[in-house]
């Protein structure tokens, strides 16, 4: 495919470098993105809302900048007019409390990419490079190449068949690719340019536990994802004496179901969000203890936990053999940890880094993120520290035992799956890649 070649010589030119910015920008950046420009640059929505704006904005009326949104058509034009009033508050020297939004670009299809350690499906999803990528874009272009003939499929057609797809279903994307043809050429491609999120799909699909009424698994935060299996059955009832059936849902096993793919995916969303909160809004007093406590024993090398007595230790055991397991960082930990003790009962590598995070943590004074599903809320002047802590969440789920982790708490038969050798090459690439969340 002469698109995916393209891609890859991107990717390979591709140089990350973390773009810190000042409120202000993000400010321009949020007006830009609910205007509708959210598939640029950050630099080029920075520019756009400068030259859009006229020099008179800072005193315009309340219907002046209606009628400014509306000239400008803009997608969300609630959105804009409040982040336009912010940015008359800025100007004025008042403050807003207004809060900017930055989102995943198709989180279920990075996470997966991130899981897998699929190089080609982390930059069309933002988490390589410093290039804001358009993942739907990238595969409609690669699918129209297959195809070779005129479509009837259009791009907004394909977004909903590759959305469904990675959340299980066939018969969406049959329905709005329309033929077996365009059905095939799809699958060809979307194998091609996302393999991670294609493999971690058919292997959830593909191996059902039919012995199980509840799906349910384990997250590194000890979070416990609950997913009974219903079905719907048809049921005989009396209603002033005479007999009526009617459907309910009842709990059972099931020979077959497509759930799990979807749930998964879903389940490591919210831990990004608990995490990124966690790190970002935290107790002042606790953490500089917490500071005081790993610097009194950062060269104390114990390289195991005291496997033994985990058990004993309540919380903070169960929380550290989440760890073990899984190598995903949680800083949910953080709250269990006490004393010189409890520091102690943790593994070095652990230790080191908590104690990482927790020196970085210590550099800002905690604020508000409010998220919903994969957008993240704060204060423009705070933007920084969630893409910061979003990348390293998300870098952490390739550099770490997360896919066999999740995976082999729902397989009928577990796998032994190999880590990727460059997973921490990938890693630093993620975290100091721009577009993860934008």
């Amino acid at each position: 495919m002469n698109h995916l070649q393209n891609l890859l010589v991107e990717l390979n030119q591709a140089k990350e470098q973390f773009q810190p910015f000042s409120g202000l920008d993000y400010l321009l950046i949020d007006i830009a993105n609910n205007l509708g420009y959210d598939k640029k640059s950050y630099d080029e929505r920075i520019q756009i809302i400068k030259d859009w704006l006229p020099i008179e904005f800072p005193s315009m009326d309340n219907d002046q900048l209606i009628k400014l949104i509306q000239d400008k058509q803009a997608d969300e034009p609630t959105l804009v007019f409040a982040g336009l009033k912010a940015l008359q508050d800025h100007f004025n020297n008042k403050p807003s409390g207004y809060m900017v939004a930055f989102d995943a670009i198709a989180s279920g299809t990075q996470i997966m990419s991130a899981l897998t350690g699929d190089v080609i499906g982390l930059y069309l999803t933002g988490a390589l490079g410093n290039k804001r990528n358009d993942v739907y874009t990238a595969i409609y272009e690669g699918f129209k190449e297959l195809c070779g003939t005129e479509l009837a499929v259009t791009r907004a057609d394909l977004k909903i068949a590759l959305m469904t797809y990675f959340y299980d279903s066939v018969a969406e994307p049959m329905k709005v690719l329309q033929t077996p043809a365009n059905f095939k050429n799809f699958i060809t491609t979307v194998s091609t340019y996302l393999k991670g999120a294609s493999f971690l799909r058919n292997l959830l699909v593909e191996n059902w536990d039919a012995t199980k009424d509840v799906q349910q698994w384990k997250l590194p935060d000890g979070f416990t994802a609950y997913c009974p299996v219903m079905k719907r059955e048809a049921k005989l009832v009396k209603v002033a004496g005479v007999e009526v059936e009617v459907s309910v849902n009842v709990q059972t096993t099931s020979e077959y179901e497509l759930s799990n793919a979807a749930n998964i995916v879903h389940s490591v969303d919210g831990l990004l969000m608990r995490e990124v909160t966690r790190r970002c809004n935290y107790d002042v007093e606790k953490l500089q203890y917490l500071s005081f406590l790993f610097m009194q024993t950062e060269n104390l090398q114990v390289n195991e936990p005291c496997a033994n007595n985990l058990h004993e230790l309540g919380q903070l055991g169960e929380l550290i053999k989440l760890y073990e397991e899984s190598k995903f960082v949680s800083v949910r930990i953080l709250d269990y940890i006490n004393s010189y003790v409890d520091i102690l009962a943790l593994s070095y590598e652990h230790r080191m880094k908590l104690q990482e995070i927790v020196f970085k943590m210590n550099q800002y004074r905690p604020f508000e993120v409010i998220g919903i599903h994969d957008s993240y809320k704060c204060k423009a002047n705070n933007m920084n520290f969630v893409r910061y802590w979003y990348n390293d969440c998300l870098a952490n789920l390739t550099d770490s035992n997360m896919l066999s982790f999740l995976v082999n708490q729902v397989l009928p038969v577990p796998i032994a799956h190999a880590p990727n050798p460059n997973a921490k090459e990938i890693a630093h690439a993620i975290r100091n890649s721009n577009y993860a969340i934008c």
